[in-house]
């Protein structure tokens, strides 16, 4: 699976979310929220070894502590401790059936295990908890991805398609449309896609490495060693961001309908 997903930019986000929704005062100190507090803060400052630390301490003086629960599997997730912070998660929806943003990063995290049907599920319960509120680019994004990850080409394409239509500057949707089109042989379109993708993410090492080969294929041979010198350069100089579905500086969108 393609680097499809989360950042520590987004963790970030959902951070800063729950400073604002808990709204601690300095004198809240012995205050179970100001330890959910203390955890945004840690997870804000890439932090997240020692806000798991702390609330797993805290979970185990009060194993009911929902926000507990998802913090922690934010924690975990950044730390690419998928499946604990799967588990995480889950014991989070099993002490709030409706926590729609635990369903939605629950989804994410399972996307990124290959755990595709479980993910939609996921993503689908979200939507349902919150039908008032429009579908993301992002979203179809994300169920794009899982539905290719089952193989259905078809509705995976579909989702890619109306993620573009949403949003025209997504690079991960022309790289997954031009992968799509790598695969069916058809040359310039994954050329184009690959284009478009890297017209938008200029570091996006994967993108220049399928460009390369695309360009083998249409004969163009120099444009082809240039895609790849360039592919080595980023990959050695360690410059490109691992662009994917699930780097949550763009699920951030997403949980915003969640």
């Amino acid at each position: 699976m393609d680097e499809f997903f989360l950042s520590l930019r987004c963790m970030k986000l959902l951070a800063t979310l729950f400073l604002l929704l808990l709204g601690i005062s300095a004198n809240a100190q012995l205050n179970k929220y100001y330890f959910f507090w203390q955890a945004g803060v840690m997870i804000s400052e890439e932090r997240n070894d020692e806000a798991e630390e702390m609330l797993s301490l805290l979970l185990s003086t009060d194993g009911e502590l929902v926000e507990a629960y998802f913090l922690r599997g934010v924690a975990r997730y950044n730390q690419n401790k998928l499946d604990d912070a799967e588990s995480d998660f889950s014991a989070a929806i099993a002490r709030n059936p409706v926590y729609t943003m635990a369903y939605g990063v629950r989804g994410i995290t399972r996307a990124r295990l290959d755990k595709y049907r479980a993910a939609l599920d996921d993503f689908d319960m979200a939507s349902e908890l919150r039908p008032d509120l429009p579908t993301t680019a992002q979203t179809h994004l994300l169920r794009g991805h899982s539905l290719l990850g089952l193989g259905d080409t078809i509705a995976g394409q579909k989702e890619l398609e109306r993620a573009i239509k949403l949003d025209g500057e997504h690079p991960m949707a022309y790289y997954r449309r031009g992968l799509i089109a790598a695969e069916q042989n058809r040359w310039d379109d994954a050329l184009v896609d690959m284009t478009l993708t890297l017209e938008r993410d200029s570091m996006f090492v994967q993108a220049y490495a399928v460009r390369a080969g695309v360009h083998r294929k249409l004969g163009n041979h120099d444009a082809a060693m240039a895609d790849f010198r360039t592919a080595e350069y980023l990959s050695a100089d360690k410059k490109p961001r691992q662009v994917d579905e699930f780097m949550l500086n763009e699920v951030y969108e997403t949980l915003k309908l969640y």
